[in-house]
């Protein structure tokens, strides 16, 4: 058996590597035929962008008594899907509908139904949302098309490639050819006899399957279910054991012949580390699958002498049987006949929906089957099951005519205009209204809200126009004050400022108000105040021992993160001649763990949290533009780490430090001219501070020097709690680790601690909701107040809670003095809020 997911060894580059608080983000890797990966909309632009997502034959069971809103539509379009399929089939369009009474009672017959009845019913579902968005004014334009297995055949008439009337031929075959093929004609029915007369033209006169297959899963860690599909391939034959599916990185899916599935579940036993699991009945229906090559080029013929004709698609293809985004009529006509004899490879059809421009996934259809595929295999875009369903309709059409409207106000030439204009207002109460009303698109439009402000705010701040910052600025505010706000009665922030109390008793001393300048519905402005609300007055990105994380796991990550991007893989390409990355050679009941040196475990574990540093940069900006932050290091490993983090030292000196450690080198062993007084000679002043072991910030070379030989004179620092003394309220950003949960005394401030345990979840976004509502929130904050005072501070050394403590609320900060380290000279002027 040829395994289907081959093993990838890592590539890497060499030369010297500093942290730095500036890295530029990762390259894109290209993506096949041509698409860029990771394309999106430009900053700027916003607007619903689905990929269209079909499901397969293994949904069936959900379309069982299909209401008949979809024929009964007054739709156009809907109806003349139902019109041109049973044409195709000389049916009577009503034939069509999945109802019972219509279906054959032959379980060819019936099958061949079903395959046609599940196109028609979701190029219609295709067709009434797009029509439904229409009627309201917006627009639902697809980024691409692609299904699962059998999907592939609807998404080519979605896309284009297919008419209506052809698709339907095709689909009303397929089953039939396959279970003919597999099993010889099994009943006198006219349309067996058809397929049985084609399949001998190409030499198939017998079963293709001798025996029913199992379908099963083998789930596990993907580098051993490459081991486990390479072993199973020399233990059996392809007649006896097929590869089916590739379901994810860490699922494949067999057939195993009924007549060897015992043996093959005493063979599984050799890999406890693989869980199995029967997904179904045996079947002989065994698409996937390259015994039925035959089938194919049977199929083949039959399409051409039905006259079906493929032409290049209008919309992008993604193929289910390949790492292909096509449009060419060749390439789409190849996706479906692989249907037959190719592994699926949905894998790579759920990596693909990526890569495509779109910023969601619809699956038109029932089930929700295809919803699941996609989160089992990580997609970091929103997924939405879409059925037909009024109220769904409904919230897919308010997010479309939404998103319209935002990014009309976005795009408009607001050149020489002062104030928003007439109706901007309500579209931010929708902006609010829209995601609380309907849950379905509640992910979506966050997201799409929180990427567009993003754009602007990173990325084009000087060139704004005045209007349009003042809408970003008003959604921002709202956002961050949601919890004092009657957001359902329409009320909006139009200033939110985070205010340290500089003067009264010991009780409330140095505690952070949040006043409110709050918009009612009627127009009035009034003040509001809160003191219960947690507003993070600083941030601390934590590293330490990973002592929890087996190697192999640090070795799995590191090739995974490198393959997709540059910058680690230019990290870990440092320790090429001292790291192997290969876990190629593993074994059952053996891994290469055991030769891997202390120093080599070390190197891994800092290389490790530096990349997930690094992948946060890139995929999470705003959490480094939003507040003041900290770097540090709850043991001697963590301060290594900490050191490169802040850009204080190189990598690899960090590395050689920490080795020469465990070594039993100490620092106070340590000279000008000898290893350790050589790295410690060679520190420098941090871009970003980092916190001392006494829990204040150091920045300077000469204090970090001095901190670092302490620490490593002073072995005890491992067992140390960690004390963070920064004068505020911390947010705290484990990478990689997860401390207990008393390990921070930040007293007598308050402290939250958000885990990051894997680099998935930073790449992926809703599998961490605790990093998602952090992102959130510093998005929120990226205001050009609070930007110019956080640049302010920093350049004094305080909080920016502290700054906006002299700044009342209705201000606006122009700018600050240049006097010196203790002056504090600032310019404000008076806002009309009432103008909003």
């Amino acid at each position: 058996m040829r395994a289907g997911a081959s093993i990838t060894r890592l590539s890497v580059m060499k030369g010297k590597t500093r942290m730095s608080t500036s890295q530029k983000p990762a390259r894109p890797v290209s993506a096949p035929d041509g698409v860029s990966r990771g394309a999106t909309a430009q900053s700027g632009s916003i607007s619903m962008c689905p990929v269209g997502f079909f499901p397969g034959l293994g949904s069936r069971a959900a379309y069982r008594q299909l209401e008949r809103n979809l024929f009964d539509s007054d739709v156009r379009d809907v109806r003349q899907v139902f019109s041109e399929g049973a044409e195709a089939l000389g049916f009577d369009p009503e034939r069509l509908v999945l109802q019972e009474a219509n279906i054959p009672d032959d379980r060819i017959e019936r099958q061949a139904f079903l395959g046609a009845a599940l196109l028609v019913h979701g190029i219609a579902l295709h067709r009434y949302l797009v029509d439904a968005a229409r009627r309201s004014g917006a627009e639902i334009r697809f980024a691409a098309f692609t299904g699962e297995s059998f999907g592939i055949i609807t998404a080519a008439v979605a896309a284009g490639a297919l008419s209506v009337a052809d698709g339907t031929k095709i689909a009303h075959a397929l089953a039939p050819f396959i279970l003919v093929g597999a099993e010889g004609v099994t009943s006198s029915s006219p349309l067996q006899a058809r397929v049985a007369e084609t399949l001998a033209a190409v030499g198939v006169t017998q079963p293709l399957v001798a025996q029913p297959a199992h379908v099963v899963a083998l789930t596990g860690h993907p580098d051993v279910v490459n081991r486990v599909l390479v072993a199973i391939g020399d233990a059996y034959d392809v007649s006896d054991v097929e590869l089916h599916k590739t379901y994810a990185a860490n699922q494949a899916n067999v057939y195993v012949r009924s007549g060897v599935r015992e043996s093959f579940g005493f063979f599984m036993r050799n890999f406890p580390d693989i869980t199995v699991k029967e997904l179904k009945e045996p079947t002989s229906f065994m698409a996937h699958a390259a015994r039925m090559a035959p089938v194919r080029e049977a199929f083949a013929r039959m399409m051409d002498s039905e006259g079906i004709l493929f032409r290049d698609a209008h919309t992008s293809l993604i193929c289910n049987h390949a790492n292909r985004i096509v449009r060419q009529a060749a390439d789409v006509r190849d996706a479906v006949l692989s249907i037959i004899d190719c592994v699926m490879e949905s894998r790579w059809t759920a990596d693909n929906c990526e890569h495509v421009g779109g910023n969601v996934v619809i699956e038109l259809g029932q089930g929700g089957k295809s919803v699941q595929l996609l989160v089992d295999n990580g997609l970091t875009l929103p997924a939405i099951a879409y059925a037909g369903g009024q109220k769904d309709t409904d919230a897919l059409v308010a997010a479309a005519t939404l998103l319209q409207e935002v990014g009309g106000i976005a795009a408009r030439d607001a050149e020489g205009a002062v104030s928003l204009q007439e109706g901007d207002l309500a579209v931010l109460r929708q902006m609010f209204g829209v995601p609380a009303c309907y849950p379905l698109v509640k992910e979506f439009l966050v997201r799409e809200f929180t990427r567009l402000i993003a754009g602007f705010q990173l990325a084009s701040r000087k060139s704004i126009p005045r209007p349009l910052r003042r809408f970003l600025e008003i959604y921002q505010h709202t956002s961050a004050a949601r919890d004092d706000l009657d957001l359902a009665g329409g009320e909006l922030a139009l200033q939110v400022q985070a205010k340290k109390t500089v003067v009264g008793d010991s009780h409330t001393l140095g505690r952070v108000t949040t006043e409110i300048k709050v918009l009612k519905p009627d127009g009035s402005v009034t003040d509001r105040c809160s003191a219960g609300r947690w507003t993070p007055e600083a941030l601390v990105f934590y590293f330490s021992r990973l002592d929890g994380v087996p190697v192999l796991d640090l070795i799995r990550s590191a090739r995974r993160m490198a393959e997709h991007h540059e910058q680690v893989a230019t990290l870990y390409g440092t320790f090429a001649s001292v790291l192997s990355l290969d876990v190629g050679a593993e074994t059952a009941g053996r891994e290469p763990i055991g030769v891997m040196s202390p120093q080599a475990v070390a190197t891994l574990q800092i290389l490790h949290q530096l990349s997930m540093l690094l992948l946060l940069r890139v995929e999470r900006p705003a959490i480094f533009m939003s507040h003041d932050y900290y770097h540090a290091g709850g043991d001697l490993l963590g301060w290594c780490v900490a050191l490169c983090a802040a850009d204080a030292l190189d990598v690899e000196d960090a590395v050689a430090l920490y080795a020469n450690h465990l070594r039993g080198v100490t620092a106070s062993d340590a000279n000008p001219t000898d290893g350790i007084g050589d790295i410690l000679g060679r520190l420098r002043e941090a871009a970003s501070p980092l916190v001392s072991v006494t829990g204040v910030p150091l920045a300077a070379a000469k204090d970090i020097a001095t901190a670092t030989r302490h620490l490593f004179e002073q072995p005890a620092f491992d067992a140390r709690r960690r004390y963070l003394r920064l004068n505020g309220d911390v947010q705290i950003v484990c990478l990689g680790s997860d401390p207990d949960q008393e390990t921070f005394d930040t007293a007598p401030y308050g402290s939250a601690v958000t885990i990051v345990a894997t680099p998935e979840e930073i790449a992926q976004r809703s599998h961490s909701a605790s990093l998602e509502a952090l992102e959130h929130g510093c998005v929120s904050s990226l205001t050009d107040d609070n930007q110019r005072v956080l640049h302010f501070a920093r350049g004094r050394k305080i909080l920016s809670s502290t700054v906006f403590s002299y700044i009342k609320l209705g201000e606006r900060v122009l700018g600050f003095g240049k006097g010196g380290s203790e002056s504090m000279t600032m310019f404000v002027t008076a806002e009309d809020h009432h103008a909003a």
